[in-house]
């Protein structure tokens, strides 16, 4: 992953299109959500620009240069470009002509606030093209401020096209906002099985037993999941999330084969190669989908629950999911079959729907009324200034983020958010 500039600052580099989404976070299903799209755009012959906000964060892990993620998008040869300011984010429009907030919980207002409305693509010029691609909205109902919820319209009216990941967003959107949406997979659907091949060859076979890949794992699960592997008769594999206690979580799994630091190409390999997977993960139901895969999939309401009743029922696949490690015993039939022909089609037809959309909202010609809409909306919201208490918030959550370790920051933040709340 490479930062870009110019030799000359006054003929700046140019792409087709920038691509804003939540790649930088430590998290593997964020990571291949952007991938995905970015391949997909190119494979179209676009050439496109990931817009980089870890430095806004100031958070070490996000900005490690070393880290599996990092090292991912370098060896890949993903461009990108580092966001540390408003101004950084306001040079992007000489760069590109198309701005794409690439799905994954980007409007949810738990994980993005701090960054306000970076995400609805308000530096972005009015002029031009704005597009929304299977963005996520999180858990319904979404409550920020109200001075926040005020402002969300306007943007969203300056879209070019907006598309959303989960089915309820389809009506959140026009009941509470009047905006028009579609529904749309998430991009990893998108993908070719020739890339995902190309990545998994970069890898050593995985183990080709029972998978797990738990964000949020528990002793509980790590128990019922070792029954299972022994009921099964297959050898157990276990994906652990980067972020937390690494060395509690491999106690929760006495059995099996654990993967502490998995790299993306391991990763998506260990979907690939295994018989069958338990998850709590969106993404992990996502992989284990794609390489039709048997699953079970606990329903992780912690990070979101809605997406994973909207993605199973558009597969048909409701019945594998869980809402306990109690209920896993009496659907481990499932682990053993999956129909892969009709899950097939579903994929074919959801994915070339897309693909259309894509294809049709990138060629189209962005019409002057929106463009008016998109000019005017900047003028007018240019000179809106967030509140104290928000203001507040933002200067002690750098201040923290740059001086305290992660173990004090989660200490500081709860008591931030009762002694000044965000509305």
């Amino acid at each position: 992953m490479t930062g870009v500039s110019g030799n000359n600052r006054n003929t700046p580099p140019h792409w087709d299109i920038a691509l804003l989404g939540l790649w930088w976070s430590c998290n593997y299903g964020a990571v291949l959500t952007s991938f995905s799209l970015h391949c997909v755009l190119s494979r179209q012959g676009y050439r496109v620009l990931l817009l980089d906000h870890a430095p806004m964060t100031m958070a070490s892990h996000v900005n490690d240069p070393g880290s599996v993620f990092r090292t991912f998008f370098r060896e890949e040869g993903i461009e990108s470009i580092p966001i540390s300011s408003r101004r950084d984010a306001e040079r992007t429009n000489r760069l590109a002509d198309t701005f794409i907030a690439g799905s994954d919980q980007l409007w949810n207002y738990k994980y993005t606030h701090n960054q306000d409305m970076q995400y609805y693509l308000d530096f972005v010029d009015g002029e031009k093209r704005k597009i929304a691609y299977a963005t996520s909205l999180g858990d319904l109902p979404v409550q920020p401020p109200q001075d926040y919820l005020d402002r969300i319209p306007r943007y969203l009216d300056c879209f070019h096209a907006i598309s959303v990941r989960e089915g309820d967003s389809v009506r959140t959107l026009r009941e509470r906002y009047h905006i028009s949406a579609t529904h749309l997979v998430d991009p990893v659907f998108l993908t070719s099985m020739e890339d995902w091949n190309r990545l998994t060859q970069k890898a050593s076979p995985m183990p080709d037993g029972m998978l797990t890949y738990f964000l949020d794992i528990t002793e509980s699960y790590g128990q019922a999941c070792a029954a299972i592997s022994r009921e099964l008769a297959l050898p157990s594999a276990h994906l652990l999330d980067p972020s937390g206690d690494m060395e509690l979580k491999k106690q929760y799994f006495p059995e099996g084969r654990v993967h502490a630091a998995a790299t993306i190409y391991e990763w998506v390999r260990a979907f690939q190669d295994c018989k069958c997977v338990i998850t709590d993960s969106f993404h992990g139901t996502c992989f284990a989908i794609i390489f039709n895969k048997p699953f079970l999939c606990i329903k992780n309401a912690q990070r979101g629950a809605t997406r994973f009743t909207s993605l199973l029922k558009q597969f048909g696949l409701e019945d594998r999911l869980i809402h306990s490690h109690e209920e896993l015993p009496g659907k481990i039939h499932l682990l053993r079959f999956m129909d892969e022909d009709a899950v097939s089609l579903k994929k074919h037809s959801l994915k070339q729907r897309a693909l259309d959309w894509l294809q049709t909202n990138l060629s189209n010609p962005v019409s002057e009324e929106t463009k008016e809409k998109g000019i005017r909306c900047r003028q007018e919201l240019s000179c809106w200034r967030p509140s104290w208490k928000l203001r507040l918030r933002r200067r002690i959550s750098k201040l923290a983020r740059y001086c305290l370790n992660e173990k004090l920051q989660k200490k500081i933040f709860p008591i931030m958010g009762k002694l000044i709340p965000r509305s």
